[in-house]
């Protein structure tokens, strides 16, 4: 019989985890050996990233304010990315016993604090960028002064979806 010990995984900090809780996010986190590693995203669902983005479309989608500041929201949020930090809180999410669905929000929070980051960086008072992901930044886009309202709109929202329902 396993002792106790073999059944835990180590974690940060030098916390342990059961193998059995974290089985599953391994599983979800890598790729089966029968996928090609560019045929599916890191996360490995397509259905994760799929929920993800529309989650994060309706957000920018429930916003009240003019259609051009949704529109540069929409182009800084939306348009590319990888989606890592909403992955990783569904994953984490599942690997304590909840749904991932329940991540959402906070992996919305995430997403939108990063892209708020990038556009204010982008800014010509700071690295003054011209291309990210292969794209003009939002301020070569849409102008300064819209990146910079961009910015602070998704900053601002993303406390507003931390305080809202979970889904």
């Amino acid at each position: 019989r396993d002792s106790l010990e073999d059944s835990l995984i180590p974690g940060v900090y030098g916390h342990k985890y059961p193998r059995e809780s974290m089985s599953s996010v391994y599983d979800w986190l890598m790729p089966d050996e029968e996928t090609h590693a560019d045929e599916r995203p890191i996360g490995g669902s397509t259905v994760v990233i799929d929920r993800i983005n529309g989650f994060l479309s309706g957000t920018v989608e429930a916003l009240s304010g003019p259609e051009n500041l949704r529109d540069a929201i929409r182009y800084a949020l939306l348009d590319g990315g990888k989606r890592i930090r909403p992955m990783l809180a569904w994953a984490g999410c599942e690997a304590v016993g909840g749904e991932g669905l329940w991540s959402l929000p906070a992996g919305a929070a995430l997403e939108l604090v990063h892209a708020f980051s990038l556009v204010h960086d982008d800014l010509p008072a700071m690295d003054n960028d011209d291309l990210r992901r292969g794209r003009p930044t939002l301020h070569v886009h849409a102008g300064e002064a819209m990146a910079i309202l961009a910015g602070d709109a998704m900053l601002a929202t993303a406390f507003e979806v931390l305080l809202a329902e979970p889904p």
